[in-house]
């Protein structure tokens, strides 16, 4: 039973190698122009009878029999009857090989190799592109010929010998003074190329400076020939040798930027991105575009800081811009208006190099009015600016009563700050002090209460405000407004009463702000108008005496006048001599 079972199995197994056993194709390996070419294949199940060809018009058939190639050593057949059109061929091997069936080759045609379209064409850098194209997926496909457009036409560059390589760098391109234009056509195993696609060019940009208005214009070329639209364009900016970053995105149309506040002797770095729309998005990177700004600085940062008025009562600018700035002119600018009627105080040629901080003193009286200052300059292409506005601060100072002096001021003007306080600081014989503790920005006034040494006391008004600097940065400063004097004016107290040899030994009258007397006189009448006593010092008093005799207790008549900056303070009456 063993035995009849393995007899089947061999039996089995005979059969079946019969019935899938195959007849090995000829080695099709390409159509050149007309021409087949094949290899021989390695069947030894028989002899050798034909290689059959069959073709067709369409891939898809009906296929029939070309020719037959009764030696087996011929591996060609040309097609002298093609008329120019396309054909469809496959092969076959006679062998004789009783059972077994004959396999096909491959199916080829006389077509040349299916276009290669480029992918991008990207510029590394500006000596070096970048070709990156498509696939081919023919069975006959073995590589590829890149092209490049020169001035004597278009010539082959390279050839790629594998169809799986994608990407060609051309050491030999230009791009920074030329768009570059590459075409890639795809090899067969034959040689056969296919037929040229749609050229694609490299985006060139070029850069144009504007000295007078700080800019770089940008032009470039938009990229052509992506199966799909452009989707969006992006401009990278570089500054000082820094990594470049996206600054801008564009349109798809866009072939042109102007790049705008561009800073002299500062280097840019350019370049463009070209997006593709759809999905895989490829882009296209220009040639780099450096420059160096050759430009005229404008004054960008011009800031009155402070008008402050000093000791002699004249008034100190100060103002600050960059100091990079190429300034032609500049006018200091005053007016008593704050919006109009500025007139030119000074008119100067710019020297350089420039300082960021400048001053500049006018002879004009704080004590008058109020004034306004701003600062203008034209740089050396013709352009103006104007710096913010200040006021000065005009105090006035009277005495109010003994003993008190009334201040009153004018607001600080300061458009763009902000007032902080208002501090008032008296000057008593030479020494500075403040009076009192800061008051808010809406107080304008202020009551002193002076003593007896402060018959002539003078004032200032600190006006703390805050400003924006020129980095952005607030700052706090203080102006100065004019100086205003009070004058304390004499007061008189004269004793009604005075006992010659006792307590009060003498008349003479106690003088309160005495300082700063010009004239003094006083007299002593008796009853009939005679003159007892004279005298025109305030030191002096009267002892009760005429000619050095003791003159008789009673009544006597008094007049002292005292004057002060053509100021006149009198007292008269009558004084009461007690022996």
């Amino acid at each position: 039973m063993v035995h009849i079972r393995i007899f089947y199995f061999s039996l089995f197994l005979i059969f079946s190698q019969a019935a899938y056993s195959q007849i090995a194709a000829p080695i099709f390996r390409c159509v050149r122009h007309d021409t087949l070419l094949w290899d021989k294949p390695n069947v030894t199940c028989g002899a050798f009878n034909r290689y059959i060809i069959y073709s067709a018009r369409n891939r898809s058939g009906p296929y029939a029999v070309l020719a037959n190639v009764n030696n087996p050593n011929t591996t060609f057949f040309y097609n002298a009857f093609t008329n120019g059109e396309v054909h469809y061929y496959y092969l076959q091997s006679d062998f004789s090989c009783p059972g077994q069936s004959r396999l096909s080759s491959d199916t080829l045609s006389n077509e040349p190799p299916p276009l290669t379209p480029i992918a991008t064409a990207t510029v590394i850098d500006n000596r070096h592109v970048e070709i990156i194209w498509s696939r081919s997926f023919s069975p006959q496909a073995a590589g590829y010929i890149v092209y490049k457009k020169t001035a004597v036409g278009l010539i082959p560059l390279d050839t790629v010998r594998s169809k799986d390589t994608l990407q060609y760098i051309d050491s030999t391109a230009t791009p920074g003074i030329q768009s570059e234009t590459y075409q890639v056509l795809g090899l067969d195993v034959c040689g056969n190329a296919s037929l040229f696609d749609k050229p694609h060019s490299t985006i060139l940009l070029r850069s144009q400076q504007s000295k007078c208005d700080q800019s770089i214009a940008l032009r470039w070329n938009l990229y052509q020939n992506w199966r799909t639209p452009i989707a969006r364009q992006e401009l990278w900016v570089g500054v000082h040798g820094r990594f470049p970053y996206l600054f801008a995105t564009l349109g798809a149309a866009d072939t042109a930027f102007t790049f705008k506040g561009v800073v002299n002797k500062e280097s840019y770095r350019f370049y463009i991105v070209a997006v593709q729309s759809g999905a895989p998005a490829f882009t296209s990177r220009s040639n780099d575009r450096v420059d160096t700004a050759n430009v005229i600085q404008p004054v960008r940062s011009l800031i009155l800081e402070n008008v402050n008025v000093n000791p002699a009562n004249h008034i100190e600018i100060i103002w600050t811009w960059n100091a990079d700035a190429q300034i032609d002119s500049f006018r200091i600018l005053r007016s008593t208006d704050r919006d109009t009627g500025y007139i030119v105080v000074s008119s100067q040629k710019a020297t350089f190099p420039l300082d960021e901080e400048n001053t500049f003193t006018d002879t004009a009286d704080a004590r008058k009015q109020v004034y306004y200052y701003k600062i203008q300059t034209k740089d050396q292409c013709g352009a103006a600016d104007a710096s913010n506005l200040q006021s000065t601060v005009l105090l006035k100072a009277k005495t109010t009563g003994p003993l008190q002096n009334q201040l009153t001021w004018s607001p600080l003007v300061v458009p763009g700050g902000k007032i902080l306080q208002y501090q008032v600081y008296r000057i008593l014989k030479g020494a500075v002090n403040t009076v009192g503790i800061p008051l808010d920005s809406t107080k304008l006034a202020y009551a002193d209460e002076v003593g007896q040494d402060a018959a002539n006391a003078c004032y200032f008004i600190g006006s703390r405000y805050q400003y924006t600097a020129a980095d952005g940065s607030l700052q706090e400063t203080e102006a100065r407004s004019n100086v205003a004097c009070v004058q304390q004016y004499a007061r008189l107290f004269a004793p009604n009463a005075f006992t010659p040899g006792g307590h009060n030994p003498e008349f003479k009258p106690v003088i309160n702000f005495g300082e700063n007397i010009g004239t003094y006189s006083m007299i002593v009448l008796n009853r009939w108008g005679d003159v007892l006593f004279q005298t025109a010092d305030p030191a002096a008093g009267w002892d009760g005496k005429k000619n050095g005799v003791d003159l008789p207790q009673g009544p006597y008549a008094y007049y002292i006048q005292i004057t002060q900056n053509s100021v006149v303070t009198e007292s008269k009456g009558i004084v009461m001599l007690i022996r």
